[in-house]
């Protein structure tokens, strides 16, 4: 999926730019001769990273090459701040340069190209599988499917595991801090958050926006060290899907940073479980992750103790889920993320881990 000056001066900038001429050039990158003969916008998903479900018809070499029915298409079509082209960009780099080598369960891409204004990707429309959704549900899940997913964790992280290639990527802390404290942490804002019911399970020590700030960047300073890996940086329910097995995959890659991986693993413990499941299996569950990291051949791990120090710390960066805009995330699953990260932050003693 290498660049091709046609496509990346050329993407489709609004819903009407994404026509049956521009989709057969995009899959002749890879598919070449096959024509798109018909194509309909079945159903338009609005937002930061707009979808358009596209139906399509082919020609006999598309019909051959075993082209899907459907395809959705990925990109800023609403909207073209900086901040979110950022976005836009990079989940077409993750299709083009991290997604083939990862032997997990996560959406086929089709085609992946950015310029200086846009991203845009063609992927696999899961309701073909099909697939349910994790978003919009509040309810946590069991221990077993976090055991699944953690195994998926572990086969997206393996792969990188302290690869120079990381590099490349942004840190955590250049992407949160660059895309939401100053919003998150405005003082008044923040102030009218804690004084909801999703603000009083934060612990009284983060209650000033200040001390706040300070904790996320001796967190942010803490994932810097050690064993790092591609992270898929924001792996909540919202971005799960299962299969009818119940087996586990993810989608949206727009967040994803070089990082410690435990990152993703409390993000997927703490977020995902029950205050009381997660108290009563955390610390197996991520045992578990890291038995999962040895049968995949990655040998350079944390020791079991400094594993778990790690794991809370890691903590911090869920606690500005109380924070979240209602534009972002409903209000309930504001709600339920609060109380489980703010519980978690407690139960850990959290300040005083992070030394703020």
């Amino acid at each position: 999926m290498g660049a091709q000056e046609t496509i990346s001066n050329d993407l489709p900038m609004h819903y009407e730019d994404v026509t049956a001429e521009w989709v057969t050039q995009a899959l002749r990158r890879r598919w070449p001769g096959v024509t798109v003969t018909g194509l309909r916008h079945a159903q338009t998903i609005g937002g930061t990273g707009s979808k358009i479900q596209l139906e399509l018809e082919y020609d006999d070499a598309g019909l051959a090459a075993g082209l899907p029915p459907r395809l959705f298409v990925k990109g800023g079509f609403e909207w073209h701040e900086v901040a979110f082209a950022a976005s836009y960009q990079a989940e077409a780099r993750f299709y083009a340069d991290w997604a083939p080598s990862i032997a997990a369960n996560i959406p086929q891409g089709y085609f992946a190209e950015w310029n200086d204004r846009q991203g845009v990707v063609l992927i696999e429309d899961l309701s073909l599988r099909p697939v349910t959704f994790g978003s919009g549900d509040v309810a946590p899940l069991d221990v077993a499917t976090i055991r699944k997913v953690l195994a998926l964790l572990a086969r997206i992280h393996a792969p990188f595991w302290n690869k120079p290639t990381l590099a490349t990527l942004r840190s955590l802390g250049q992407r949160v801090g660059t895309n939401f404290i100053d919003h998150f942490l405005a003082p008044d804002y923040y102030a009218s958050c804690i004084a909801q019911p999703k603000g009083q399970p934060i612990p009284q020590a983060f209650h000033d926006p200040r001390r706040m700030l300070a904790g996320l960047r001796a967190n942010w300073a803490q994932v810097d060290t050690g064993p790092q890996s591609f992270c898929h940086g924001d792996p909540h329910q919202g971005n799960m899907f299962f299969e009818t097995d119940g087996r586990p995959g993810y989608l949206d890659f727009q967040a994803y940073v070089r990082c410690a991986p435990l990152h993703d693993v409390n993000y997927v413990v703490v977020g995902s479980l029950s205050v009381e499941d997660r108290r009563q299996h955390d610390r197996a569950l991520l045992g578990f992750y890291l038995d999962e990291l040895k049968a995949l051949g990655v040998r350079d791990l944390w020791s079991s103790d400094e594993a778990w120090d790690r794991f809370r710390r890691h903590t911090m960066h869920g606690l500005l889920w109380f924070a979240t805009p209602e534009a972002m995330q409903p209000a309930a699953i504001v709600e339920a993320h609060s109380l489980r990260f703010g519980t978690a932050a407690n139960d850990y003693e959290l300040p005083a881990l992070l030394g703020v």
